[in-house]
């Protein structure tokens, strides 16, 4: 059964988000794992874990599904700076 998600983007979030932070959601966006994301940095996976954190709470948002979709909705991400796993389709 499909049920309609709403995504309510009226709020942006206080701040900008800068290139790394903009590097790390688009990671997730794309579809890498904290390990993946972390190696891609150059970073430990525990850095992304509390990166993302801290995003998750910026963004008032649940988990990272959630936290791409508010920063795709609200311009904080655009979709060319999602960087794809390799395997999954664009």
């Amino acid at each position: 059964m499909n049920v309609p998600i709403t995504l309510h983007c009226s709020t942006r979030p206080r701040e900008n988000l800068n290139n790394p932070q903009r590097q790390l959601l688009g990671l997730v966006a794309g579809g890498h794992t904290n390990r993946a994301a972390a190696r891609r940095l150059g970073v430990t996976e525990d850095a992304v874990r509390k990166r993302l954190t801290a995003r998750y709470r910026e963004l008032g948002a649940r988990d990272r599904a959630h936290a791409v979709a508010l920063a795709l909705c609200t311009g904080l991400l655009a979709p060319t700076d999602i960087t794809h796993a390799k395997g999954l389709q664009r």
